[in-house]
């Protein structure tokens, strides 16, 4: 009986299923910034697609799409928008799209991130509020949180002034 109990309590062990858990928010976005990092790192340019632009009070539709579009590492693609920063202004940024969760980054021209956002314009909507030290030309990345394609809108408000 001794033996029994052993080996279906063994048997149990071995069929339980690992509790994988998902990575937490933290290091979800930590890796979302890797993989932006690492295709830096490797293209060393930013010359795949087009590079729109947008201005304070502009709003921009756009698509990503997988097979078109600037891949990253983690198999999410880029659309590009510069736009011309001024010292001391400050800008919010809203990605939003009804068709995947959006995530968003801003970086100086060689693609060093200076803010992210995930989800801080509601639901799966990105936000970013940042105000620049200096005059200088940034751009404006619009991402998925996991590899999507779809429509979105990238709007750009300037409070305090359109500088």
């Amino acid at each position: 009986m001794l033996r029994l109990s052993v080996y279906l309590f063994s048997a149990l062990l071995i069929a339980a299923p690992a509790s994988a858990e998902p990575p937490s928010k933290p290091d979800a976005v930590a890796a979302k910034r890797d993989a932006l990092s690492t295709w830096r790192a490797t293209k060393g340019d930013i010359t795949c697609g087009q590079i729109g632009a947008i201005a304070c009070g502009q709003t921009v539709t756009g698509s990503l799409n997988l097979t078109a579009d600037c891949m990253l590492t983690d198999g999410t693609v880029v659309d590009q928008y510069s736009f011309m920063a001024q010292a001391g202004q400050r800008i919010i940024a809203d990605l939003v799209s009804d068709d995947f969760d959006s995530f968003l980054f801003l970086t100086d021209t060689e693609l060093a991130i200076l803010a992210t956002d995930d989800d801080s314009g509601g639901g799966f909507n990105s936000r970013i509020d940042f105000t620049f030290g200096t005059t200088e030309e940034v751009f404006l990345l619009p991402n998925s949180f996991t590899p999507a394609e779809g429509d979105y809108s990238l709007t750009v408000t300037c409070p305090g002034g359109g500088g």
